[in-house]
């Protein structure tokens, strides 16, 4: 696939590409460490009738490093989004869709732009502070500041770890292990992630990670008025279950679809089942748009101010009127 590169406002290089054409446009968000791996059943499909946009955050696959590593944050992600939306001449309507990280990158973007968004679909993901929850407790929070603190002041010895650690597709069984539903999925969906993480700079994961720890729109999701559909994986151990039916509450325009049985990887997992609950979003925003527009034209119609005389008329009539008396 060709991507497209443009200078974003940190002066990052930020590649995005297309597939498709059609209304409304779909956004894709990745999680982080990811450049796509999880939508791969979902663009084929939604392609034949939807402009899809798909972006790189800076330093994940084709988008260079950001100048300021601490230009890192949601809001900055948030920011990046704006732009690529910008570059990519992206009109309305449009839909944000996001994985993972990438649920906190639409939210932050819909409560900056309450009007803009015409629909959100966050996918197996958080609305903020995401290391509380992370496996059900608060271990990694405890331990990622040292980790930060190593690969920065290590960053050799950190790289030569980390690239070891996805060196083979022992990876996957150890993610089968602790994670991934290994009766739903195949090495061959798993492992352009494993290899797309071994090309990052730990350090710079490191950081992003800590941003999008410290993050939340919680108190923001009652003002959405946005039509959203949460879908959540019943067996995510990175953003569990209740963090999805939590966000259903707080979100008074919004639907929950369980995807049984699957994981944080429930997108490559349960592709049929994600997507069904995709299209018939999509459809019922589509019926219902339709359905106001009939009651706008039965409403016109029925209601038909009487048309003014024109004033050339008028003015003849008065003077005839006045000559009568």
């Amino acid at each position: 696939m060709a991507f497209t590169r443009f200078r974003s406002f940190d002066g990052s290089q930020i590649a995005w590409t297309e597939y498709g054409s059609g209304s409304p446009t779909l956004i894709l968000c990745d999680g982080i460490g990811c450049a796509g791996y999880v939508w791969k059943y979902a663009i084929p499909l939604f392609s034949k009738a939807h402009r899809i946009i798909h972006w790189h955050y800076p330093g994940h696959g084709e988008s260079s490093m950001p100048p300021d590593w601490d230009r890192s944050s949601i809001a900055d992600l948030a920011h990046h989004l704006e732009c690529v939306l910008d570059a990519a001449r992206v009109e309305p309507p449009f839909v944000l869709v996001g994985h993972s990280m990438g649920v906190q990158v639409i939210l932050e973007y819909a409560v900056r732009n309450p009007t803009r968004p015409h629909a959100l679909i966050p996918i197996c993901g958080s609305y903020g502070h995401v290391l509380d929850t992370f496996h059900g407790n608060g271990a990694l929070k405890t331990i990622h500041p040292y980790l930060q603190r190593v690969a920065e002041r290590l960053p050799g010895f950190a790289r030569k770890v980390w690239r070891a650690a996805g060196a083979s597709s022992l990876t996957y069984y150890a993610a089968i292990l602790t994670e991934l539903n290994g009766d739903l999925m195949t090495p061959e969906d798993f492992l352009p992630y494993v290899e797309h993480m071994r090309r990052l700079d730990p350090a710079y994961f490191a950081r992003m990670l800590g941003k999008a720890a410290e993050h939340t729109v919680e108190r923001s999701l009652r003002t959405l008025t946005t039509p959203t559909l949460i879908i959540a994986a019943e067996h995510d151990s990175f953003t569990p279950y209740w963090l999805s039916q939590r966000m259903h509450a707080l979100m008074p325009h919004s639907r929950l679809v369980q995807l049984p049985l699957g994981s944080h990887a429930a997108p490559i997992e349960l592709p049929d089942h994600m997507n069904l609950a995709i299209e018939d979003f999509l459809a019922d925003l589509k019926s219902r748009e339709q359905n106001q527009h009939a009651e706008g034209v039965a409403q016109a119609t029925r209601y038909r101010p009487r048309e003014a005389k024109p004033a050339r008329e008028s003015a003849k009539k008065s003077r005839s009127s006045s000559r009568g008396r």
